[in-house]
């Protein structure tokens, strides 16, 4: 009886090991492994790090993993709670920053692991890693896009019930306004009368708000009166509850015959221009926004 239920025990045991050890192949398959001593040196790497971080594995081990922290990143809040994780033998998941074997920086997502021995001991660190770095190089181009589109579109932010939450530099000086006198205020301030209490306009938000993207030549009033014709997109953007508005051009018009003036106008030409919209579909055709057909869409 004895002999049976240790039997049993030892068979349970090795079943457990063996899916442990399935896993460990798994993980060790598909991502950057390491396994560090418990002084934070490495101890071993499989194939997936030395490939993605260039570096033969005679050349790591034994060095200690600080050593291959970018020196300008080592006081970084995430280096050094990778730091102190490994100094204190404690559970870390976060970003690591790592230099490749060619001098470029990488960018780890990892999980690192404390293992202990049956004294509860700190045998070593497993660690598992995921290359983020294109990640984060795209999303560095993209914001530096952002902001040299910003820098260069006439832009402003509206709630979905019209009302201004933000403007930038460009739209506040080529419409008159400074940011305190427009906040909070509702899209019609810059509208004529005649087209803020007409149907079209209580459409138009209705537009907006169902998900649609609305591009064409606005007629719009500036902080003086004058007439302003803005070649603008309104982007509703998904999950913040807002509009977005770039103006590609602005020209003043007219105010015997509400046109653009042709020659002697202000114009503002900047480079094509795209930000997330709440849906990606053909703009809706905006009926007699032609100044030339003198409609005040």
């Amino acid at each position: 009886m004895f002999n049976t239920r240790l039997k049993q025990e030892l068979a349970a045991l090795r079943e457990d090991l063996s899916s442990l050890l399935q896993v460990k192949e798994s993980l060790e398959n598909e991502m950057l492994c390491l396994t560090l001593n418990a002084e934070g040196r490495v101890e071993w790497a499989n194939a997936n790090f030395l490939q993605e971080l260039v570096y033969p594995l005679s050349e790591i081990v034994g060095r200690a993993i600080e050593d291959l922290v970018p020196a300008h990143v080592r006081q970084d809040e995430f280096q050094l709670r990778f730091k102190h994780a490994l100094a204190r033998g404690e559970h870390f998941a976060g970003t690591v920053r790592l230099l490749r074997g060619n001098g470029k920086e990488a960018w780890l997502r990892s999980i690192v692991q404390p293992v202990r021995n049956s004294q509860g001991h700190l045998k070593h660190f497993s660690m598992f890693s995921s290359d983020l770095t294109r990640t984060i190089e795209s999303s560095r181009e993209h914001d530096n896009l952002i902001t040299a589109l910003m820098r260069s579109t006439a832009l402003i932010e509206f709630d979905l019930d019209g009302h201004v939450l933000t403007a930038n530099d460009r739209f506040l000086s080529s419409m008159g306004y400074s940011l305190a006198q427009i906040q909070g205020k509702h899209h019609r301030m810059f509208c004529e009368p005649q087209e803020y209490n007409s149907p079209e306009y209580q459409q138009f938000w209705k537009r907006l708000n169902a998900g649609e993207y609305v591009a064409a030549r606005f007629k719009r009033v500036d902080s003086h009166g004058r007439l302003v014709w803005l070649e603008a997109t309104y982007n509703p953007v998904r999950g913040r509850q807002r509009a977005t508005v770039q103006s590609g051009q602005v020209r003043h018009g007219d105010h015997r015959s509400g046109q653009p003036r042709a020659g002697g106008g202000r114009r503002r030409q900047h480079c094509l221009q795209h930000l997330p919209a709440n849906r990606r579909q053909r703009p809706a055709r905006h009926h007699g926004g032609d100044p030339g057909r003198g409609s005040d869409a």
